[in-house]
């Protein structure tokens, strides 16, 4: 198998696994969490943030980006690959902008003392808003290095010109 397979699979892998982390946090946890008590809420959060930081999540977060990068010039002389390896990347691309300029500053703000009432006022509707828009999308870009992956596949057992 050559490189570039290899990497236009791992791509796909990490696209997926992060679009399903997002999908299930917005399916589940959040909803779950919204039933609670204020002090339940904060401390939860607070220690699923403390959670998330870790080598597997930085390789599922991290991954669909620096993989893009290296499909697309891996496969940059296959015109309908490339272009869809653009797209792809331009959403991982916004997840993680979205990312670090909404989720994480929120998290900040909740990791500090104070009321918890208050805390989750100003925490939990923005932080939902920006889940919700990377989780959009992780599901854009995952699709989109799917159909890429396949469509690489096809030309490839066929030797059909790029």
């Amino acid at each position: 198998m050559r490189t570039r397979t290899w990497v236009l699979g791992l791509t796909t892998i990490l696209s997926g696994l992060y679009a399903g982390f997002c999908v299930a946090y917005a399916l589940t946890v959040m909803p779950g969490l919204a039933e609670t008590d204020d002090e339940t809420f904060v401390v939860t959060m607070r220690a699923v943030n403390a959670a998330t930081p870790s080598v597997p999540f930085a390789l599922i977060f991290g991954g669909p980006v620096v993989l893009g990068v290296v499909a697309l010039v891996l496969h940059r002389r296959q015109r309908r690959t490339a272009i869809l390896l653009a797209a792809a990347l331009a959403c991982a691309l916004g997840t993680a902008a979205v990312t670090l300029l909404g989720n994480v500053p929120l998290n900040g703000q909740l990791a500090r003392a104070g009321d918890p009432a208050v805390l989750r006022q100003t925490f939990e509707s923005s932080w939902v808003t920006f889940h919700l828009l990377r989780t959009v999308l992780a599901i854009g870009a995952s699709g989109l290095v799917a159909v890429a992956s396949a469509g690489a596949r096809e030309r490839s057992a066929l030797a059909l010109p790029a």
